[in-house]
């Protein structure tokens, strides 16, 4: 019985019989190719109920225990931590996973932290839940990348990975609207018992829903399926047939840690999380501290973040595409430049001007979230091929939340020392480096799948 459960939960081999009839094949392709995206994107839009329920929560956890905002802050480093080392991790094993299985289990396990942490009383089993949480919730984007990576092309993945990334803001959107109901009515473990059991529903959807890769169900290649131009399909297969013959540790040599793009976007998207959760973790604050404005009104400019962000992305992954050829890079200078400038803007702008002000706070999610997606998502499937795809993922991820410990933190110390104006400075200057950065990679575009 183990071996067989083993067995499900690996990486699924090529099926034997391979489907070569091109009416099946399109068929086939059309369906599934739909019912991945969708599955997966709101498979995502569920972990991040399970994520973000805790922004809603962490007022009441500190008025019941008498938590001060440093010993709050603890509990939200914890998951900040475990996620970007757990993203690393169970990106390797997810390159070695069942995609449906992996993601699944993930779910499920995250699931069930949120409600331990929820009857947790101290704040170290707070932390200690928490951060148990961040590992579980990184089982959740490395194996759907891969998904993504092996169900569309390259020169798909901008548009089409932008829109799936918008999963993103959903989730978050639909916790920040609903949570503060579900609170006031029932109490802040309701926030976190009511994602969960719709965690643990989704999870059985995602083993429905999901499937591996198309060869392991007799289909060609995608790229051989939709004689993608952007590439060289001969090159392509044999490319392919050499990974077969690698083991994944030359694999993951070959195209991540030796990669020099991998790490290059990995330190661009420390830049892009330092603005990302700057802004978005403490934007509230500043508000009501440097602008005058109550929580009620400051919450509402912040929604901004996510709802312009979408469109952000949507805009970065078409350009990428059909303006750049599946070059991510010059587009993400583009977004991070004009990020700067937005997040200057908010702090200058008279706080009388309040339609102004909200719509440049709106626009640093527009500017922020579109060289999100297109680094750790596009661009690391790309440069990771699709064999390491979900490694390279959880790589480039974890290097993004070592940038969320640096906002967390070193926003804090800097507004401390230095003010507000020291907050928005930090945060314009990483965006000005990742522009940098990115320019370096202006021509950059990978051989591979």
């Amino acid at each position: 019985m183990f071996r067989k459960i083993w067995a499900n939960l690996k990486a699924q081999p090529p099926a034997e019989t391979v489907i070569t009839d091109p009416v099946e094949v399109d068929r086939l392709y059309s369906y599934w190719r739909k019912r991945i995206a969708l599955t997966s994107f709101f498979g995502y839009v569920v972990f991040y109920l399970v994520r973000k329920n805790i922004s809603v929560a962490l007022p009441e956890i500190g008025k019941e225990f008498g938590y001060s905002n440093t010993e709050l802050g603890v509990i939200g480093t914890a998951l900040y931590v475990t996620y970007g080392i757990g993203k690393f991790v169970n990106g390797v094993l997810g390159d070695m996973a069942n995609i449906r299985w992996f993601s699944a289990i993930g779910l499920f396990l995250s699931s069930l932290t949120a409600i331990l942490f929820a009857n947790a009383h101290s704040i170290f089993m707070l932390a200690f839940f928490w951060g148990l949480n961040g590992w579980f919730q990184s089982m959740g984007n490395p194996p759907f990348a891969r998904a993504m990576c092996h169900w569309f092309t390259i020169s798909e993945r901008g548009t089409k990975f932008g829109i799936w990334s918008t999963c993103h803001q959903v989730g978050t959107w639909l916790i920040m609207v609903t949570g503060g109901w579900i609170v006031a009515q029932f109490g802040w473990r309701a926030i976190f018992y009511i994602p969960a059991v719709i965690g643990f529903v989704y999870s059985l959807v995602l083993v429905w829903g999901l499937r591996d890769t198309p060869e392991s169900m007799g289909l060609p290649h995608v790229e051989k399926y939709k004689c993608d131009s952007a590439i060289d399909t001969t090159e392509a297969e044999k490319l392919d047939m050499a990974e077969k013959q690698e083991g994944f540790f030359q694999i993951f040599l070959k195209y991540v840690l030796l990669n020099k793009y991998v790490w290059l976007l990995g330190l661009i998207n420390t830049c892009v999380y330092i603005v990302r959760f700057g802004t978005v973790d403490w934007m509230v604050k500043f508000l009501t501290e440097a602008k005058g404005a109550n929580i009620e009104k400051g919450a509402v400019e912040a929604s901004m973040i996510p709802l312009f962000g979408i469109a952000g992305m949507i805009l970065a992954g078409w350009m990428s595409d059909k303006i750049f050829k599946a070059r991510r890079a010059p587009a993400t200078v583009i977004f991070f430049i004009g990020c700067a400038v937005a997040t200057l803007a908010i702090f200058y702008t008279p706080k009388e001007l309040v339609w102004l002000e909200t719509l440049f706070i709106g626009l640093t999610g527009f500017f922020t979230y579109g060289p999100q997606f297109l680094i750790a998502g596009a661009a690391a499937i790309d440069f990771g091929s699709r064999r390491a795809a979900a490694t390279a993922t959880g790589f480039i991820g974890s290097f993004g939340y070592l940038g969320a410990v640096f906002s967390s933190l070193g926003s804090g110390i800097i507004v401390d020392r230095w003010g507000w104006v020291g907050g928005i400075y930090f945060w314009t200057a990483a965006a000005i480096l990742g522009a940098a950065l990115s320019a370096i990679m202006w021509n950059a575009k990978p051989k591979h799948m």
